[in-house]
């Protein structure tokens, strides 16, 4: 897999922190800060095919396929941590005739914190990232009849400032 997406993508990032050097700032914790705004990159592994939602909403992803999701928090004050917990919700249903069969995972949800360097400085941006494998089985004589992630993101400032986002992902069938 030389050159899969995520490969090409973590590649060009690494390249253009390096050229430009990665956005730094120093730390704000004072009343000027900034709250951190929060989108989501959701990206089909096989094709690369990528939705971004800023803020709250929904994204949709084919039944049996694998799925990066970035959460990306920035602020011109400096992210301290960004969340995307405690729980992920991950959920679908199975049906045979008139019986449904209700399929349930909580993943559990991560951290990203950062601490100043020896300057105050902290990068402007904070990012999370989950890999999910949505083939979403059903048991013998049942058909897929949905599914659906609900992840819930937080990102909080060094000033204590924070944001909330969600973001549903729908398993289409």
């Amino acid at each position: 897999m030389p050159n899969s997406p995520l490969r090409v993508m973590l590649a060009a990032c690494l390249g253009a922190c390096l050229l430009a050097g990665c956005a730094q700032t120093m730390v704000n914790s004072g009343p000027s800060s900034v709250p951190p705004s929060l989108s989501w990159i959701v990206q089909v592994a096989d094709t690369g095919a990528s939705t971004t939602v800023n803020g709250s909403g929904t994204a949709t992803v084919p039944r049996g396929t694998q799925v990066r999701v970035f959460l990306h928090a920035t602020s011109s004050s400096g992210v301290k941590t960004v969340t995307d917990g405690p729980f992920i919700e991950m959920g679908w249903t199975c049906i045979q005739g008139n019986i449904g069969q209700n399929m349930t995972a909580d993943i559990a949800g991560s951290t990203a914190t950062q601490t100043p360097n020896a300057q105050n400085q902290v990068d402007l941006d904070l990012v999370l990232f989950h890999f999910f494998d949505v083939t979403v089985p059903c048991n013998a004589g049942f058909s897929y009849s949905g599914g659906a992630i609900s992840i819930n993101g937080k990102a909080t400032t060094f000033a204590g400032k924070s944001k909330t986002a969600s973001l549903v992902i729908k398993i289409a069938k």
